[in-house]
């Protein structure tokens, strides 16, 4: 399935959404009310009324309209029922916020195959999990506190972390972009396939990556030469030193791979490869 619902979409319903202003869920709805122009529907399974002046369902299925996106924000253990939901519901795509899967080892790591394998019965394609979410064009979908300029820099992390810094960094130097996604740990929706879209997006101009970890070598080598026909896209390894490298293994779960292989990678793609992210941002 297209990635168009999951960047384009003209419906979102927040599951998790709370009428406290602290929580994740209605950081997210609040961001979306500033930024969205399709339809909002705010779910928490204890909704009775309105959460921030939208009305609130308890569940995905008891939604009225079409739902092309879901973002999840839910403890781990309802992930998945709620994945069901979104199946039965006919969602399109979903970004899962949630943490505590694979990232965090033991029960977590069968959560997350859990989660896979649920979400491919239903056709739904996914982001995350362990996720800041996406800011695009048409809606920011994060929890960052961010007046985000708009413009021509697409922005792709592996780190929550690194996304939020670079978002306050935009804002602070007045640079615009034209999306952010935070990849988590990507159960579903590869580095390679985003890259993919950005460099098809017209409005995009140039893509900046950092990556902890490559996913699939064999399809990254495959999909990013041309993707950096298209445009520019320039490349950060995070996990450098040994340090670095276990630090990325406890953040998204997933290996970090050597850094000369890595860097020869991208040169064989043909993207643009970065040392130092002082240079990278500059």
């Amino acid at each position: 399935m297209s990635l168009n619902y999951l960047f384009r979409p003209s419906s979102i319903a927040v599951v998790g959404a709370s009428r406290n202003r602290e929580k994740i869920g209605n950081i997210i709805t609040r961001n979306l009310i500033s930024t969205f122009r399709g339809k909002i529907y705010p779910v928490n399974n204890k909704a009775t009324d309105k959460i921030e002046g939208l009305t609130a369902y308890k569940t995905l299925k008891d939604i009225p309209g079409d739902v092309d996106l879901a973002i999840i924000s839910v403890p781990r253990q309802f992930a998945i029922s709620v994945m069901e939901d979104a199946i039965a519901k006919g969602v399109k795509s979903a970004i899962v916020i949630t943490a505590g899967f694979k990232e965090v080892g033991g029960e977590g790591v069968k959560l997350e195959e859990d989660l896979i394998n649920t979400a491919k019965k239903g056709g739904i394609r996914f982001l995350g999990p362990n996720t800041m979410g996406i800011v695009s064009p048409d809606y920011n979908g994060t929890f960052a506190y961010a007046n985000i300029n708009r413009g021509n820099i697409a922005l792709v992390v592996q780190s929550g972390g690194i996304g939020a810094y670079m978002l306050d960094w935009a804002q602070r130097t007045r640079t615009g972009i034209s999306f952010l996604v935070s990849m988590g740990n990507q159960a579903d929706v590869k580095e390679y396939e985003v890259i993919d879209y950005l460099s098809k997006d017209p409005e995009t101009k140039a893509i900046f990556v950092y990556l902890e970890g490559v996913s699939d070598g064999e399809k990254f080598i495959d999909t990013l030469p041309d993707a950096t026909q298209r445009k520019p896209v320039i490349f950060i390894k995070g996990g450098a030193t040994s340090k670095g490298a276990e630090a990325v293994k406890t953040h998204t779960g997933s290996l970090a791979g050597s850094y000369e292989v890595f860097r020869s990678a991208i040169k064989t793609v043909g993207g643009i490869f970065v040392e130092d992210l002082s240079d990278f941002l500059n």
